[in-house]
């Protein structure tokens, strides 16, 4: 059994809907945890399009509601509690404040196991 996967970015949404068509893979489950709705209204139009897709094949999409830092904070909360393993499109560079770098390391905290994906080189680890 695969269980619950966290992935903190659209690449690594899309890598599990690609996994989850191979034979062995088919009990993973797309969850959607986006801020708030309307959070991708600055995005371009081929990101925006890409979450979309994902979203009509995810079996759940959970949204705060409203723009504000706790919505952010309570998004990475609602993940991390569901998560069996983190998938992280990450490059390891923990000198850039990021979002996705603050669920890593909470994810590690709580002893989730990670796989991590290079976004340059596409490097498993």
């Amino acid at each position: 059994m695969i269980g619950s996967f966290l992935g903190v970015d659209i690449w690594s949404g899309e890598i599990l809907l690609t996994l989850r068509k191979e034979p062995g893979y088919s009990d993973i489950h797309l969850v959607i945890v986006v801020p708030f709705n309307g959070h991708d209204k600055g995005w371009d139009e081929h990101n925006r399009t890409r979450l979309s897709f994902l979203k009509e094949h995810a079996e759940v999409v959970f949204a705060g509601h409203e723009s504000d830092p706790a919505s952010y904070y309570k998004q990475s909360q609602y993940l991390l509690r569901r998560a069996d393993r983190l998938v992280a499109v990450f490059d390891m560079d923990y000198t850039v404040r990021s979002r996705v770098g603050q669920i890593v390391n909470k994810a590690a905290q709580r002893k989730i196991p990670i796989i991590y994906i290079h976004p340059d080189t596409g490097k498993v680890t």
